[in-house]
């Protein structure tokens, strides 16, 4: 059963475990299936309920676990 939380998201099994293996946490994985689809930070924030600065932050980390350095290459790797 999944956690109350963690929600469910299209991303594919093959990018769920890649996901998983780089280490990020459900709510990373929640912005990044988000960012996979082209949104910005911002309409982000308003989805999740949380602020924009979080979600730069979460990008942050995400960014540094998937060893990306910039929003085109994350959503290239994602998308692949």
């Amino acid at each position: 059963m999944k956690n109350k939380r963690e929600k469910v998201f299209n991303i594919p099994r093959k990018l769920q475990a890649r996901l998983e293996r780089a280490g990020l946490t459900p709510r990373e994985k929640e912005v990044a299936s988000l960012a996979r689809g082209g949104i910005n930070n911002r309409e982000i924030a308003s989805r999740l309920f949380i602020s924009s600065n979080t979600v730069c932050n979460h990008v942050k980390k995400i960014h540094k676990k998937l060893k990306v350095h910039s929003r085109g290459e994350l959503v290239a790797l994602l998308n692949h």
